[in-house]
């Protein structure tokens, strides 16, 4: 494979170049485990990860991935065995990750924040070989499926163990899964072939600059990571860690300290770091571009941003099915990054279609598809979902309603489904309410997601209880769920009710009850 090379400078001790380009290595890698072999050979040097005082090298993690995927090898992990990931942001997620490519295998990560039906329902479904767990994950496993588990503090150090030689696949296999709920509240797992990460890696090059130093404050389980590796390995990226849980002035302290240049962030993570007291006092000249992902920001939120932190603010769309869609440029106006999502990322496309899915015009609200060569190759063993999702052209149904702009920009105007993100989770009331239905207090329920400053969207939860004389209190109610489902998703208010109000065709009438949410908790 041809290779570009630079010279690094070091600062203050960190590997450190301003530069113009975007790519170290020739990112049109065949696969993961190619790339990620590339770099290590290419800048051996440089630094992969941060983690506090833990600092893994491009070629330190690459060789201890081989150790790691000779132990992935003797637990009977082959070419397309499924191996999956329940760890925190870490170097030895890192590691995992990587070894697995090695290995053959389809990477996945499973939050370890799961509920039993969720877990349970991965587990099923997935069928990992191998799981990468600490401790309390391993009596949490579902009967009778178990599948072999490797401890964290088991995985093999560099020499260990015989490093496994690079197990051959296809641009076109299985690379990794990506877990996301769907319209049942159960999760879905979107995967991705190699030549799909690669995709997504050119959709980013607007953004990427040649040995950036990323902060990366998400779950390593989130499609912010796991199809973001390929884009990192090509540039030369340092990803930076952020401890859990995430607190604002960590991250603050992260951006000044490690020389921070491009950072990540869900706007609630945003808007917590601009209203520390002390950030103007920081040395933040590194920096130099700050992404929001993961939820709607408000163009309050955009702005605050641009004046507080003094840099470019861009603003991504897309979803764990569709890897990068649109998003602003650097160069953009103030105006285009605090009310758009900006405009189509390299080798994307998007569309705007009406009910009966004819394009519309400009100004236009319709239901927003997107097309991009990093897209989703389907859901894993669910046709009827991966049908509904993605038509025969490739086009994916994003479940957001917006229109184009004039200027080609596009504007989010709402979801067509139900869903509310909390802290940049997507959280289904169809699954919170499933849950409630199950136990012996809840005749009947009704989720909605309420606005929030801190978080973006709360949950509400209309009841109507089994025994009105003993109706449930919200403890109650926090009880029935803890450990069912992740905790992000446990309602945070409930209100009783004799009866749900219905449409006149008989359905919940859930306009209604968002209003009534709002009228009851208006500063929730």
């Amino acid at each position: 494979m041809s290779s570009s090379t630079s010279e690094v400078t070091v600062i203050d001790g960190l590997s450190f170049v301003s530069d113009d380009g975007c790519w170290a290595i020739d990112p049109n890698a065949r696969t993961l485990a190619e790339l990620l072999q590339d770099a290590a050979s290419t800048f051996p040097d440089v630094e992969a990860f941060v983690a506090g005082e833990e600092r893994l090298t491009f070629g330190e993690w690459w060789r201890r991935a081989g150790a790691v995927a000779r132990q992935l090898a003797d637990l009977g992990v082959k070419r397309g065995s499924v191996v999956a990931i329940s760890l925190p942001p870490s170097l030895e997620f890192a590691v995992a990750y990587a070894a697995i490519a090695r290995a053959g295998g389809v990477i996945t990560g499973m939050n370890p924040r799961l509920g039993s039906r969720e877990l349970d329902h991965i587990t099923a479904l997935a069928e990992p070989a191998v799981i990468i767990s600490g401790p309390d994950l391993v009596d949490r496993l579902p009967e009778p499926y178990k599948p072999a588990v490797l401890l964290v503090d088991d995985l093999a150090q560099e020499g260990d163990r015989a490093p496994l030689d690079v197990v051959d696949v296809d641009e076109t296999d299985p690379a990794i899964i990506v877990w996301t709920s769907g319209t049942t509240g159960l999760p879905k797992g979107a995967w991705f072939d190699n030549a799909g990460l690669r995709g997504s890696a050119y959709g980013s090059s607007d953004f990427i600059r040649r040995w950036d130093r990323r902060l990366l404050p998400l779950a390593f389980v989130h499609g912010g990571f796991m199809t973001k590796v390929w884009e990192c390995v090509a540039s030369g990226t340092t990803t930076v860690i952020t401890p859990v849980p995430w607190r604002a002035n960590e991250m603050l302290d992260l951006l000044e300290r490690e020389r921070i240049t491009v950072a990540t962030g869900a706007p609630t993570q945003w808007e917590r770091l601009v209203a520390l007291p002390d950030v103007a006092e920081r040395d933040l000249s590194a920096f130099r571009l700050a992404i929001t992902a993961t939820a709607p920001a408000s163009p309050e939120l955009i702005k605050k941003m641009q004046s507080v932190l003094g840099v470019r603010v861009a603003v991504r769309f897309g979803s764990s099915e569709s890897g990068p869609g649109t998003g602003t440029r650097e160069e953009d106006e103030p105006e285009v990054m605090a009310s758009t999502l900006g405009r189509p990322l390299p080798g994307a496309e998007v569309s705007i279609v009406d009910d009966e899915g004819n394009v519309v015009g400009p100004d236009v609200i319709g239901a927003i598809r997107l097309r991009h060569p990093g897209c989703m190759r389907g859901y894993w063993r669910d046709p009827e979902e991966t049908a509904k999702a993605l038509d025969t052209d490739g086009w994916l149904r994003t479940g957001d309603l917006g229109y184009i702009r004039e200027d080609g920009n596009l504007v989010l105007s709402g979801r067509a489904s139900d869903l509310y993100i909390r802290g940049g989770y997507n959280v289904y009331p169809r699954e919170i309410e499933l849950a409630l239905l199950e136990s012996d207090i809840v005749a009947d329920v009704a989720v909605v997601g309420v606005p929030a400053k801190q978080v973006g969207e709360k949950g509400v939860a209309f009841i109507v209880p089994t025994d009105p004389a003993a109706a449930p209190s919200l403890d109650d109610i926090r009880a029935n769920l803890r450990g069912r489902i992740a905790d992000y998703k446990v309602p945070e208010a409930i209100r009783i009710v004799d009866e749900l109000p219905l449409t006149a065709f008989m359905k919940v009438d859930r306009k209604r009850i968002k209003e009534l949410a709002l009228e009851t908790f208006p500063d929730l």
